[in-house]
């Protein structure tokens, strides 16, 4: 398993007919051949873990990025919706984390959102869990 933010468009060898990213609503549909579906899988429930215990979410954002941007990774990933008060409390006091920034985005309408860079932390105590614990 690879994990990466802004990858290259993948170029497919001699012996592939196609090669392309695909999201992972997408897989379901797609008979996989040999045990490949048992490794995407398993592939799949370890990246989901790994934002449990550690910062790799903010590596998928730009350098400076709001919460809700941030909260958007985790969603995206773990395939659900979050409370954002919640997600918002337990990220910002998560120490190494976060860094907050003087200054925020630019208004969408609302309150301009504070913007925040990675900290330099790379685990996250007390983990964010999936189950909201």
């Amino acid at each position: 398993m690879a994990l990466g933010a802004n990858l290259p468009d993948p170029r497919r060898g001699d012996d592939v007919a196609d090669a392309r990213w695909w999201a992972l609503e997408d897989l379901g549909e797609i008979p996989l051949a040999f045990d490949h579906a048992q490794v995407l899988d398993c592939s799949i429930e370890r990246a989901r873990s790994k934002l449990e215990y550690t910062t790799l979410a903010v590596t998928f954002l730009p350098e400076e990025f709001t919460v809700s941007q941030l909260r958007g990774v985790y969603e995206s990933v773990w395939g659900t919706t979050l409370d954002a008060g919640n997600f918002h409390r337990k990220a910002t006091r998560s120490e190494g984390f976060l860094d907050e920034l003087d200054r925020h985005a630019a208004p969408t309408g609302g309150r301009p959102a504070r913007l925040y860079r990675a900290g330099q932390g790379t685990s996250l105590m007390p983990p964010l869990l999936r189950s909201g614990d």
